[in-house]
């Protein structure tokens, strides 16, 4: 038997989260329909500027989940200019470089849980560079 974390955090129902996407804006394709809001795009960046996770931007910002939070983060992001956005994608890398190295430096963390892991900052730091 594992050893209980506690309580999870209470969640919007699945009922919920499909009452705000309808105002997903057009042309985001294949990415998980979030509701659009410039103004939230631009609080999830200024919330990871200022070092939030992105699982700590969904809370403030009562989204689905982390992977939300990130979806907003990039579109704030690249309505930035090139000049804000290279120095916005260079604090975030260096952030998700010191999250790796501080996920290797974790005794307790099994290879597989490791790879895992280390496999989702990869896929963040992608996200950072492709539109």
């Amino acid at each position: 038997m594992t050893p209980s974390k506690g309580p999870r955090a209470s969640r919007p129902s699945a009922s919920d989260r499909s009452k705000r996407l309808d105002n997903t804006p057009p042309g985001i394709g294949a990415t998980p329909r979030i509701p659009y809001s410039g103004h939230l795009d631009e609080q999830a960046l200024l919330l990871r500027d200022q070092g939030r996770s992105f699982t700590g931007i969904a809370q403030v910002l009562d989204l689905a989940g982390a992977v939300e939070a990130n979806i907003a983060f990039n579109r704030a992001l690249r309505r930035r200019s090139s000049t804000e956005q290279a120095g916005l994608r260079s604090r975030e890398v260096a952030r998700l470089d010191a999250l790796g190295e501080r996920l290797r430096n974790r005794p307790d963390v099994s290879e597989e849980v490791l790879a895992r892991q280390l496999h989702g900052i990869q896929r963040l730091r992608k996200s950072l560079f492709v539109a």
